[in-house]
């Protein structure tokens, strides 16, 4: 929605705020209202610009409010921009409407709730089942507080943007921990043979990143085209040009400046290319081709390890014969890797380009993590099932008569080599002595 007013005291370029409405639908919708203004007596052009939070995508945009959205490379989030013409001292009023994606759903909450009271019931009987209902009770706390928290820092209630993206922040971490502990009982569900039906629990700990490390040939080829303009019909006009290149570019990885000079700057460490006094004719533009290697499109063999990493796992999961809900998980994330190296990208490297990649990179990582989850849960019992058989370990009974076993066995060896040694001693004893009756040898 676009608002324009007329006669205004100077409120400088740009100003811009959050806002809060409860949507007619279930739920609700978080505004950020941008102010532009023109302080001067004169129409000018005024540019509005206003960067949406890190979890806002294009799709999570439900009004744009007639700007454009954009993609910041340094910062790794979308925005909303124009350039925008206003009249003599006129203010313009664009407000942008996001969905709320701040708030966990209810029905997540209350799948989980029901997820950990299932579990526990699977173990009723079993020796881990005081460990189980220990650990029902603190996912069951957990989730009260959350809830408690959300519905204090609803937009419905009255609490302000900041404040709910802020209580949204607290929740994930104490979410976190509700599915770390349903991922405990999941795990005691797996050493009992019992199949958890899936695993939605998180590991104890973090997966470990497996960032591809490619050598200087290995990377493709991008090129970044820069371009500059110049706006004057009539007169020709010098001008500077520097272009910071992206946080994943070195200077070793610019390996064509296409005219322009290479640059590192001493603060930051960021890369970037430079030209100075570039002559442009009125009316025209330049433009310059800088070859980089691709840092974004590399995820190939990202991929490949992943996909043969579920599908060699799931082969021993299938030999166990027990945990059809985890084949199934195995399954789905070789199947969601296939489909991601499927995909066709952006053609032309630009911040489309990078956006793209780099959601790939989030969505592998996601499906890291998942794998991950099921590889330490599964450790300690698919360790036996390396040639196709499961090999189960002894009880401390067996383990106990297997020791005497070997005690006895040793024993009763000891016993012949010590008999077997005497008789031969005595044998031996006569030989000598008939030997030593001999007469000697004819010289």
């Amino acid at each position: 929605m676009r608002r324009q007013g007329g006669q205004a005291a100077a409120l400088g370029w740009l100003l811009a705020a959050w806002l809060a409405t409860p949507a007619p639908a279930a739920a609700s919708q978080v505004i950020l209202r941008i102010q532009a203004g023109n302080p001067i007596d004169r129409p000018q052009k005024v540019q509005v610009k206003s960067h949406l939070p890190e979890r806002v995508t294009p799709n999570d945009i439900l009004d744009r409010a007639g700007l454009d959205v954009g993609f910041d490379i340094d910062r790794n989030t979308y925005y909303v921009h124009r350039e925008v013409e206003l009249g003599p001292r006129q203010i313009a009023v664009y407000d942008v409407v996001l969905r709320d994606l701040w708030v966990i759903p209810e029905e997540e909450l209350a799948a989980l709730r029901l997820r950990a009271k299932g579990l526990a019931e699977k173990l009723k009987g079993q020796s881990a089942a005081a460990t189980a209902e220990d650990l029902r009770r603190e996912v069951e706390k957990g989730l009260d507080q959350i809830a408690q928290q959300q519905a204090q820092n609803a937009i419905a209630a009255g609490a302000n943007p900041l404040q709910h993206i802020r209580a949204y922040d607290a929740n994930l971490e104490a979410l976190g921990k509700v599915k770390r502990l349903i991922g405990r009982m999941e795990n005691l569900l797996l050493a009992a043979g019992i199949d958890p039906g899936g695993l939605v629990g998180a590991a104890a700990a973090e997966a470990p990143r497996r960032e591809p490390e490619l050598p200087a040939e290995g990377y493709r080829t991008a090129t970044i085209r820069i371009q500059a303009r110049n706006t004057s019909p009539t007169e020709s006009r010098k001008v500077s040009i520097r272009r910071d290149l992206p946080r994943e570019i070195g200077p070793a990885d610019i390996l064509d400046g296409g005219g322009l000079q290479i640059g590192r700057d001493a603060k930051t460490g960021r890369s970037y290319v430079y030209r100075d006094s570039v002559e442009i004719p009125a009316g025209e533009t330049v433009t310059f081709a800088v070859t980089l290697r691709d840092k974004w499109n590399v995820h190939a063999s990202r991929l490949a390890t992943l996909r043969t990493n579920a599908v060699e796992l799931l082969e021993k999961v299938r030999a166990q014969g027990k945990y059809a809900s985890v084949e199934k998980d195995l399954a789905a994330i070789a199947a969601a890797a296939d489909a991601i190296a499927a995909e066709q990208g952006p053609t032309e490297v630009n911040e489309q380009y990078v956006a793209f990649y780099r959601g790939q990179r989030e969505r592998i990582a996601g499906l890291e993590d998942r794998l991950y989850r099921i590889e330490s849960a599964l450790r300690p019992i698919v360790a036996g099932s390396r040639y196709g058989f499961t090999l189960k370990p002894p009880t401390p009974k067996t383990t106990w008569l297997i020791i005497y076993t070997i005690i006895v066995f040793l024993g009763l060896l000891s016993l012949i080599f010590m008999l077997r040694w005497l008789g031969r001693s005595k044998a031996e004893k006569l030989q000598e002595g008939a030997g030593s009756a001999l007469p000697p040898p004819a010289a």
